[in-house]
């Protein structure tokens, strides 16, 4: 008996099926979905904690700065008597006989502008800081100067001394510009939008970095430290 020749075999067609592309295409969504959230996560805790370890550092040094200064802390701004007007071109973040405290030193090129502001008095966020208009003001650190006049010639600093209450008091935070004033017409915000204020900016899910005079540090809302005089004044109450 003649034998039926064996059937050729089935060749798969290669490559994936309409049904194993939706497959891998719906595991890819659902990884994306739960990494995503997770890695956005991670990275504003690293920019959380940048911002945490600059105060801690910007405390320490001012800390420093008194005990060699008669026990007056770091003015914000100086006033210019000849100019009868704030010396902008000497704030704080300027000024180095503080940065000297932080690594830096007169040679250091301080400034303004974005490449010349000092990594230590920006926030772990990554962005804008001033420009040379000084009307571009994100992501830096403030120090608190309470109610204290800009316009007037009183220091914009504390002494030691008068201190009421270190561990309540603010000596720097999340700003949106390099200090932060308490009273009215703040401009509070949350956001990052170019403007230049004396506010602190709740930036970290809806608060704000600081540090307080006695180096300790803490996360803070809006409703929390807005009429807090405590936060606010350290020499008044």
């Amino acid at each position: 008996m003649n034998k039926l020749p064996p059937l050729p075999p089935r060749h798969r067609p290669s490559g994936f099926t309409l049904i194993e592309l939706l497959v891998v295409i719906a595991v890819i969504g659902v990884l994306a979905s739960i990494l995503i959230p997770a890695i956005s996560s991670v990275r504003a805790k690293s920019y959380q904690s940048t911002t945490v370890s600059n105060l801690r550092q910007l405390q320490a040094a001012n800390e420093m700065y008194a005990n060699e200064h008669g026990g007056r802390y770091a003015e914000a701004v100086p006033w210019d008597h000849e100019a009868n007007a704030r010396d902008y071109d000497s704030a704080w973040f300027m000024n180095p006989e503080f940065m000297q405290y932080l690594g830096y030193s007169e040679d250091s090129n301080l400034g303004w502008d974005g490449e010349q502001y000092p990594d230590i008095a920006k926030t772990g966020i990554p962005g804008l800081v001033f420009d040379s208009e000084k009307t571009d003001s994100q992501l830096t650190i403030a120090m608190n100067i309470g109610d204290k006049l800009q316009w007037a010639s009183t220091p914009l600093s504390y002494k030691k001394n008068k201190i009421i209450d270190p561990a309540r008091s603010m000596a720097f935070g999340d700003g949106g510009g390099f200090w932060a004033r308490f009273g009215p017409g703040t401009n509070w915000t949350n956001d990052n939008d170019g403007r230049v204020t004396t506010s602190l900016a709740f930036r970290h899910g809806g608060k704000a970095a600081v540090v307080y005079f006695d180096g300790s540090t803490d996360m803070v809302t809006k409703e929390e430290v807005e009429d807090d005089r405590d936060f606010w004044l350290p020499n008044k109450r």
